[in-house]
């Protein structure tokens, strides 16, 4: 089976995206449920700001939240020094992509969450996730 991308952007109200298009993001959000994360043992990401704009200086936090099986909430468990899902945030554009690794995936279902600060920010991105099982053909 062939490796395919998981657009870790796309909202739940927006369909009919390629999985490498890039996503103008509101202020703050969240995207949709990323189940397939949660079949796989492990994931890459990849982030790419093609533009981040505003006053003051606008930047813009990721966060990967993990389902929890007790409640279906989700929470985040992202380590400082990640290179995207870390609090201190992204304050530019990055033509080549960051890369944060996964491994090992636990949870069954994950989502992305974002916060774009400054005075009218505007942010255009793409956040893409490539994964397997072990011992799988992805």
């Amino acid at each position: 089976m062939a490796r395919r991308p998981v657009n870790c952007l796309q909202l739940v109200s927006v369909t009919g995206l390629s999985q490498v298009t890039a996503n103008p993001l509101t202020a703050s959000g969240q995207s949709r449920e990323l189940k397939e994360l949660g079949n796989w043992d492990f994931a890459r990401f990849y982030l790419i700001v093609s533009a981040i704009s505003g006053s003051g200086t606008p930047k813009v936090v990721f966060t990967l939240s993990e389902e929890s099986p007790a409640d279906g909430t989700y929470f985040a468990a992202n380590p400082a020094s990640d290179p995207i899902f870390n609090a201190t945030g992204l304050t530019a554009t990055n033509a080549v992509p960051l890369v944060s690794t996964v491994d090992p995936l636990y949870g069954r279902s994950y989502q992305v969450s974002w916060v774009v600060t400054g005075t009218t920010p505007s942010l255009t991105c793409s956040l893409l996730a490539y994964g397997g099982r072990r011992g799988a053909d992805v």
